[in-house]
This record gives C-alpha cells, sequence and structure tokens, in this order.
C-alpha cells in the first residue's frame, strides 16, 4: 500500500502517517492475510532525505519489517506519482505542500488494484480488498485464472 506525504506536514495538511500506523497495527494482530508492505512516498526530497525519513520513521513507530519509506529525484517523483499515481502535488513559496491525498493498493504482479483518494480511508475496506487479492492468488489456477482474476480486477476493487 502506497501514500504519498512529506515529514514536514502541518497539522491543517493530510498527514498519512497515522493512517498507516493504525494499518501497520491491524495488520499485525489480523492473521490469514499476505504479507503487505506500506510504503510512504515523499516529495520533498530537499528535506526528507534518507537520513531524517529513518528518523521519522523511528518516531512514529513504523515498524521496518513492514513500513518503508522512500523519496527520489524531482523527475522520479514527478513521473511516480504524478503519471503513475496520477495525483497531484506542488510545492509551495512557504515551503509547504499542496497535494491530493492517496492511498493506492498495489499486487505483487504490480498492478493497481485499488485507489482511495480521501486522507482517511476505512481501514475495514482496505483489509477487505488485501483480503480479496489473497482470495484470488489462492483461486485462480488453471484456465480459469484470467477470468477469474480480470472478474475481481474490474469488479471488486474501487477506482
Amino acid at each position: 500500500l502506497y501514500t504519498v506525504t512529506y515529514t514536514n506536514c502541518s497539522a491543517n495538511c493530510p498527514q498519512s502517517s497515522a493512517v498507516l500506523r493504525a494499518l501497520q497495527d491491524r495488520l499485525a494482530a489480523t492473521s490469514g492475510l499476505p504479507p503487505v508492505t506500506l510504503v510512504t512516498i515523499s516529495f520533498d526530497p530537499a528535506r526528507d532525505t534518507p537520513a531524517a525519513l529513518d528518523t521519522y520513521a523511528r518516531q512514529i513507530g513504523a515498524d521496518p519489517q513492514r513500513w518503508r519509506f522512500a523519496t527520489g529525484t524531482p523527475a522520479e517523483l514527478k513521473t511516480l506519482i504524478g503519471a503513475g499515481f496520477r495525483t497531484y502535488y506542488q510545492a509551495q513559496p512557504d515551503g509547504s505542500y499542496a497535494f491530493d491525498p492517496v492511498f493506492v493498493l498495489v499486487d505483487d504482479e504490480n498492478t493497481i488494484r485499488a485507489e482511495y483518494r480521501t486522507a482517511k480511508p476505512d481501514l475495514d475496506t482496505i483489509l477487505r480488498d488485501v483480503r480479496l487479492i489473497a482470495d484470488e492468488a489462492r483461486n485462480s489456477h488453471g484456465a480459469q485464472r484470467y477470468v477469474y482474476e480480470a472478474a475481481h480486477l474490474f469488479v471488486c476493487y474501487p477506482r
């Protein structure tokens, strides 16, 4: 599950860290789910260096086995966030960023399975979608695999 933000996000900013922290805790307490990696991508590489992201991760209680933090060059970030996730973000004159909150569920084949375009997605919905992907993986075998996967891809997941 990917999300985008920056660590200097103020109280008025749609910060995703609390949501992912709650999801991290729910995933740890839920059995029968496949491994889920949480990824926070910062679009503020000037301030959110790898060391700064590591410090931030520790401050918010991110489990390094489950939750990763990343950033990149401005060009890489525009490609991934803007083109790949179709999400707007823009630096403001005061050093803050205007951006649309988003959480993107991507499967192990790098296919976007669900997008939650809100600052506070429903965790039960995310867990349901993770279960759907797990059920699909267990049930998609043989010739029926493509029909089963297509049905789930186009019917079960919100876009």
